[in-house]
């Protein structure tokens, strides 16, 4: 199976040594909703084929083939597919320690910091009708074959194509502060998401996200869905589909443990819920990688 985003804030793209992940998606495929989520790395996305819906900091963006998409980092974004729509991308997701984001010299402080400080930012969507279009393009075609390849010195390499591209993409506009307000309002739903990330297995109320995010849970629902493009219940359930599906993939406990294990209080509540998002029911899901595995 190909590789999928995982969607904890927590997780570690590539390793620490070399902190970058690459990720080759397929939607439906490997996803038909990818729930909003945010991580400190920045992410860089290249459409290889198809179109996609992108939900960014509660705006929606429609990408479409051969469009570049770059996420600075704390961005809240997901992915809702269309209906019979299809779409293949490359994404990079590096941390700017990388390239020494951390060390305060001239590039870190002039250029690194304030895109770690300040956490309301747009994403940066450049077309091919741009005129900077091709220079990005030519250098996203560089780094993916740098680390496709892998050859001697790929590292001094890719470090060296990163580099170039965001020499290339910086403006004094991103770098530029944003409405504290708006970015209070992130931090607070960001607050909730990772309250549901790290406690999916629990009980959850909106009550209590409410509470966490000091809001109204009136409030706290009517922002929450603008930010991520679901209710707070459909997130949770979301959260913990994707979850109990990496179990079903991975390990051989019982479905029955699996569901109980993700936060779901009854196996039926779990298999009609799995049906409508996965078109299958999980003991139909594992049969299916079990086959799979044996044509292998």
């Amino acid at each position: 199976m190909e590789k999928r985003y995982d969607l904890k804030e927590k997780t570690l793209h590539g390793t620490l040594s070399m902190p970058l992940g690459y990720y080759l998606c397929h939607v439906p495929q490997d996803f038909a909703v990818l729930p909003v989520h945010w991580h400190e790395e920045i992410e860089i996305t290249r459409i290889r084929e198809g179109a996609v819906t992108y939900y960014i900091q509660s705006e929606q963006y429609f990408l479409k083939e051969q469009d570049l998409l770059i996420l600075l980092p704390f961005t809240l974004h997901g992915i809702e597919q269309r209906e019979g729509k299809t779409m293949c991308s490359d994404s990079f997701v590096f941390n700017l320690n990388m390239l020494g984001g951390t060390y305060p010299d001239s590039c870190a402080v002039t250029y690194f910091y304030p895109l770690l400080e300040e956490r309301g930012k747009a994403p940066v969507i450049v077309r091919k009708e741009e005129s900077r279009y091709e220079t990005l393009n030519k250098l996203f075609e560089q780094i993916l074959s740098c680390y496709t390849k892998k050859g001697f010195g790929y590292e001094l390499k890719l470090k060296a194509c990163l580099f170039d591209f965001m020499g290339e993409l910086l403006t004094p506009e991103m770098l530029s502060k944003e409405k504290k307000q708006n970015m209070q309002v992130l931090e607070k739903i960001k607050q909730g998401i990772g309250y549901i990330q790290e406690n999916y297995r629990e009980d959850i109320s909106v009550k209590e996200l409410a509470g966490i995010c000091q809001f109204s849970e009136y409030h706290f629902m009517r922002l929450f869905r603008k930010y991520t493009n679901m209710t707070c219940i459909d997130y949770i359930n979301t959260y913990r589909l994707s979850s109990a599906l990496e179990e079903l993939e991975n390990t051989d406990h019982s479905i029955t443990e699996i569901a109980i294990c993700n936060g779901f209080n009854t196996i039926s509540y779990f298999n009609r819920l799995f049906r409508q998002k996965y078109g299958m029911t999980p003991r139909e899901y594992r049969n299916n990688l079990d086959i799979q595995e044996k044509v292998l």
